[in-house]
């Protein structure tokens, strides 16, 4: 296996965290945060986990999407990456900004970012143990 800089696997997962954004989740009209807003979301997360798991990029696939309550999570497992070539702060530190950047400033995420929605990013190695999750809060777009 070639190995992979952190970089290439932070762009990787960056691209289909928007691309994921895009299956269907803009397609929900938020009222406000009750209820119907939580029983909207669990309904498209619904839909979107019947097309799970879904290789997004060379290296990612996406096994399921979660809805607690004011939060979307998308979990990601890192496909033919061996961990110990893999600087986990540094893959962190680079893709951080470039996912509140995405959730921020996409149309994709404009109805989570009217309701107050936080986006997490949960990436796991293929065994199951945890890489790294990063979560895109409300008050990060208020700053970004």
């Amino acid at each position: 296996m070639k190995r992979l800089t952190w970089i290439g696997i932070a762009f990787f997962l960056l691209v289909s965290a928007v691309a994921m954004a895009g299956s269907g989740a803009e397609n929900s009209l938020f009222v406000s945060w009750d209820d119907e807003v939580d029983q909207n979301l669990a309904r498209k997360m619904s839909e979107m986990n019947k097309n799970m798991p879904i290789m997004v990029g060379r290296h990612e696939r996406v096994d399921k999407v979660l809805i607690m309550k004011h939060t979307v999570v998308y979990t990601y497992t890192l496909v033919d990456v061996n961990p110990q070539l893999v600087n986990v702060g540094k893959f962190t530190e680079a893709l951080r900004p470039k996912l509140i950047n995405a959730v921020c400033t996409t149309p994709l995420m404009k109805d989570f970012r009217d309701n107050q929605i936080a986006v997490s990013y949960d990436y796991h190695w293929e065994d199951g143990s945890e890489v790294t999750m990063i979560t895109v809060a409300p008050e990060d777009c208020a700053r970004h």
